[in-house]
């Protein structure tokens, strides 16, 4: 019997100013939608290494601008890609970003946005889970 295992990924919410950052994609799938800051997991790499490699490659910071990363929560989700669908468990962390430090839409990022929780609702978001993780790291939960 073969079991199908999930993908594993991440997802970084970073705060800063009793506000969060959403990244709108610039790709397929979901493109125009807002997420979170995130990717898959690679080879020989923890989840904790790869939320803070995404960050990077899709903000352009560093390890060191970020404070007290922590875990949230986990959710089950898919990913459509090309032909195929993979089914991915996505690990959520948190973390406050430093006063001063700029990010920038970088890889399959098109754009950022911080949002306050009075902004939820408006934003079009590209999975269901991301509204509720906004939610709980924004106090509404």
């Amino acid at each position: 019997m073969q079991y199908e295992s999930p993908k594993p990924a991440t997802e970084l919410i970073l705060r800063r100013g009793g506000k969060i950052l959403i990244s709108q994609r610039g790709q397929e799938p979901d493109k125009g939608k807002f997420d979170m800051p995130g990717g898959f997991v690679e080879a020989q790499e923890t989840i904790e290494q790869a939320a803070l490699r995404e960050a990077q490659e899709e903000l352009g910071i560093s390890q060191d601008d970020v404070l007290g990363i922590e875990y949230l929560t986990s959710f089950a989700t898919y990913y459509p890609y090309g032909k195929e669908v993979y089914n991915v468990t996505v690990s959520v962390f948190v973390a406050d970003l430093k006063e001063g430090v700029d990010v920038t839409p970088l890889d399959d990022v098109s754009a950022v946005r911080w949002i306050g929780a009075q902004d939820i609702d408006s934003v079009d978001w590209s999975r269901v889970h991301q509204r509720n993780n906004a939610q709980l790291v924004l106090g509404q939960k």
